[in-house]
């Protein structure tokens, strides 16, 4: 079961090298079963290569275990936690009189293992932030396993030493095949975790800006559109300011579009610091963006755009290349209701040509509807 899932997990890392937490897992897999190998030919190998080597092997695997948790969710990877697990299982297999005493080496192996198992149930719960389904009952299941592993431990305590596998008593073999159920429990769940957090960058990427993490047109009309619906439901107002960054094309022509990219970028970072949880800004094309205001009334809404538009200048002004090159010019319109987005986007480009027809670098508004 550990070849098997470990090989799955390698393969499918195969097809996406990006996530490289699955290359790890099975990596996992592939040493457990390794160090399992070894263990079961105790008969036909040294006792430091059977009892040692390969429980350092199976050790190995749950250290690979947390590594690819970390790895998950983009921390550093800990090469030293992980080589200390198999160091301290080997200088547990040099003190005298542990080699023949299997309880004694059952309960050092299930206290190691469940140290790795928790601190890889933490590292998923840490990161639940990013709601993935599959993520926390990952996390329960390694944690289930470490309580098992805690008790399996406890259980050996006390119990005479032997040197015979047939002795190993029930709840062991129980605890035993629980480990291998959580093999495949554990792979289905890493396999789609990984599938989840795909098909989230998907949507992302179909709905956002590359360059400045703003939703994108497509996006913005939907959400607008039932925006609008649920305000005018309610009576609420709902403005729309349409914000154009005013001699765009000459900074690409003069400075490269590098330069043009960062002015995107400072906009957008300069506007969304100063946005409410509820107002969505989307990059409609090009220099063009569109704010949407919910429940404010186009006066406000007209202030808010002259504060995003300062705000914005002071951010260009931080890049010698942009300095004095980009302004911004912003059109607010509104309405209580509004009877269609396509009325209100109208409404608010004709005060962005007002803008531009009275000098540029200015906010108008439109008049109330």
């Amino acid at each position: 079961m550990a070849s098997l899932t470990g090989s799955l997990l390698l393969l499918t890392w195969l097809q996406n090298r990006a996530e490289r937490a699955l290359a790890l897992w099975g990596g996992a897999g592939i040493a457990s079963a390794a160090g399992a190998v070894l263990i079961v030919a105790r008969d036909q190998l040294p006792g430091f290569v059977t009892i040692g080597v390969g429980n350092a092997l199976v050790v190995l695997g749950y250290a690979l275990l947390w590594a690819g948790a970390r790895r998950f969710d983009g921390r550093p990877l800990p090469r030293a936690g992980a080589v200390a697990g198999p160091i301290v299982w080997l200088a547990f297999c040099a003190v005298p009189g542990t080699g023949g005493d299997i309880a004694a080496r059952v309960a050092a192996g299930a206290v190691i293992g469940a140290a790795y198992f928790a601190l890889a149930a933490y590292e998923l719960w840490r990161g639940r932030a990013e709601h993935l389904p599959s993520r926390l009952p990952l996390a329960g299941l390694l944690a289930f396993h470490t309580a098992l592993l805690l008790m399996r431990a406890g259980l050996q305590i006390g119990t005479p030493g032997s040197t015979s596998l047939a002795a190993v008593d029930l709840p062991t073999k129980l605890t035993l095949l629980e480990s291998g159920l959580t093999m495949i429990a554990g792979a289905y769940l890493i396999l789609t975790m990984s599938k989840e957090r795909n098909e989230a960058q998907a949507r992302y990427a179909a709905t956002h800006d590359t360059l400045t993490g703003l939703v994108n047109r497509r996006a913005f009309l939907a959400r607008a559109e039932a925006v609008r619906a649920a305000c005018a439901a309610e009576g609420e107002p709902l403005s729309l300011v349409v914000i154009d960054l005013d001699h765009f094309k000459a900074v690409n022509d003069c400075h490269g579009h590098p330069a043009g990219d960062r002015a995107l970028q400072a906009f957008a970072t300069a506007a969304v610091g100063l946005l409410g949880p509820n107002d969505l800004l989307a990059r409609l094309g090009g220099d063009e963006f569109a704010l949407l205001l919910p429940r404010v009334e186009p006066r406000a809404a007209g202030d808010l755009a002259d504060r995003v538009r300062r705000a914005a200048a002071e951010a260009l002004d931080g890049d010698p290349q942009l300095r004095g090159a980009v302004t911004l010019s912003a059109g607010a319109a509104g309405a209580r209701p509004a009877p269609t987005l396509e009325g209100l986007v109208a409404a608010a480009d004709r005060a962005l040509y007002a803008a531009k027809a009275e000098g540029r670098n200015r906010v108008v508004c439109a008049p109330a509807a």
